[in-house]
């Protein structure tokens, strides 16, 4: 195999990262919209892997939770290059910086179930799976509200509150009570999961987050994440993780987010949910308006 560079990304990069990136996700893939974020930001260690001279493919590792996770994402490889391993080499040299030369404690990578290579590459890497939800996702936003206003039952109020809030309430559960709404100690958005830190604040500024309290202390007993994101070719993705255990609250929140997002004209919508709620998503008729067929999940690994 002909030696593999890895070195951080330049702003002279992107045109071939907008090719090699030209056919992920139907074209629609994220990347090229962030690249310039990647580079700009300072949490952020975005590489290029290159072999004689030409860049081959891509990762970003995204430090967050106070230094302590490495987060990577971002991995694209040339398609005319697949297969040779250079996936598997940037994968392990980042993991081996983040440790080594950033110090974070742990390094973590999702994969949605489709993507097998991702999924044995991670496993290959050491990693262990510590979390699996359900997703869904699609483009057919107003049909995806009619199925979800059919499905309504007995209104439940949400209530909005900020990041702050949500950790302070998550905080006030007993352990057997937050494991029931997180059952990996973590909060995902956007395919990235967050250990709970009072820091989740600044992680989550930019979001929207609804709740419901039961009992007269009002204990937290559901909460909903979301926010734009996926800054596609479509104009951006509405990202939705619901936390719940009871089926009437996971409708209601996502009826909640599905109208924010058609109030904002948006024509993409994902969201995350947890594993029980998979097979509702089929019931209901959700998963014949998914943008891939049958049904998803997102993996957490963790090293």
């Amino acid at each position: 195999m002909d030696a593999v560079v890895i070195r951080k990304m330049r702003i002279e990069d992107k045109p071939r990262v907008v090719e090699i990136c030209k056919t992920v996700f139907g074209g629609t893939d994220y990347v090229p919209h962030e690249f310039e974020q990647y580079l700009e930001d300072p949490c952020n260690h975005f590489v290029a892997a290159e072999v004689e001279g030409v860049v081959v493919g891509t990762l970003n590792l995204r430090i967050i939770d106070t230094g302590t996770t490495g987060w990577l994402y971002a991995l694209r490889v040339d398609p005319g290059c697949r297969g040779k391993g250079y996936a598997t080499i940037i994968m392990a040299e980042m993991t081996r910086r983040a440790v080594h030369e950033y110090g974070v404690k742990k390094v973590r990578y999702s994969a949605a179930s489709y993507s097998t290579a991702s999924i044995h590459m991670a496993i290959k890497d050491g990693m262990r799976a510590i979390d699996i939800v359900a997703y869904f996702r699609t483009i057919r936003v107003l049909e995806t509200a009619d199925i979800l206003r059919e499905n309504a039952v007995a209104s439940t109020n949400l209530v909005k509150i900020d990041a702050r809030v949500l950790y302070d309430d998550l905080m006030k559960l007993d352990v057997g009570e937050r494991a029931l709404l997180v059952p990996s100690g973590t909060v995902n958005h956007n395919w990235k999961f967050f250990d709970l830190l009072p820091e989740m604040e600044t992680t989550l500024a930019d979001t929207e987050i609804y709740a419901t309290y039961t009992g007269d202390a009002g204990r937290l007993s559901s909460f909903s994440i979301s926010g734009l994101a996926l800054n596609s070719a479509l104009g951006g993705n509405w990202s939705v993780s619901i936390f719940v255990v009871e089926p009437e609250l996971c409708v209601t929140h996502l009826k909640t987010h599905i109208d924010v997002c058609t109030q904002k004209d948006i024509k993409d919508f994902q969201t995350f949910l947890p594993m029980k709620f998979q097979g509702w998503l089929s019931d209901t008729g959700l998963l014949g308006l998914a943008k891939e067929t049958g049904p998803i999940t997102v993996s957490l690994f963790e090293k």
